[in-house]
């Protein structure tokens, strides 16, 4: 992850795509575990790695990808709860 995470830093687009295959079923998991629901697992998973694509160039990984990806999943999740439980008690 971290030679990706240097060839993003120098430009190299197709490093993204390899960093999400490697990644997103366990992204994806973690967030359904949060929401316990599907879709809205599949959201939090795109926004997250959004979020992760913001960070170029000039990421610098200093731990595992997935100890950098798990509270980005995790607060996310909990946002789009918030929201869903907003929006439910509206209705």
């Amino acid at each position: 992850d971290h030679e990706l995470v240097a060839a993003l830093n120098d430009g190299e687009a197709a490093a993204f795509d390899r960093l999400y295959h490697r990644h997103r079923d366990w992204a994806a998991a973690l967030a359904f575990r949060f929401t316990r629901d599907r879709d809205t697992a599949l959201d939090v998973l795109q926004e997250a790695f959004l979020y992760v694509a913001r960070k170029f160039p000039g990421f610098t990984l200093t731990c595992q990808f997935r100890s950098f990806l798990y509270p980005v999943v995790r607060s996310l999740a909990i946002s789009a709860l918030r929201k869903a439980d907003r929006l439910t008690s509206l209705d």
